[in-house]
């Protein structure tokens, strides 16, 4: 009843017919382009805060040595 039915036949990405592994794949392909743009997304935020973490690290590094030169007899 249904195996004819044009809702259930497995389209690819352009809207195309295709195989279910052809439209499995396609899905696939899309899910890694997304998967892979996120990484590169977090991946680019961290090194954002990592740089700003040692900015701010050397910064209170510096005012500890500042400190303990004003502080010493």
């Amino acid at each position: 009843m249904f195996a004819r039915d044009p809702a259930l036949i497995p389209r690819d990405s352009k809207g195309r017919f295709a195989t279910p592994e052809r439209a499995y794949a396609d899905k696939a392909l899309k899910e890694n382009r997304r998967l892979r743009s996120e990484c590169e997304r977090f991946k680019r935020s961290y090194y954002a805060a990592a740089d700003l973490a040692a900015y701010w690290q050397r910064k209170h590094d510096a005012l500890q040595e500042k400190i303990k030169s004003i502080l010493q007899p």
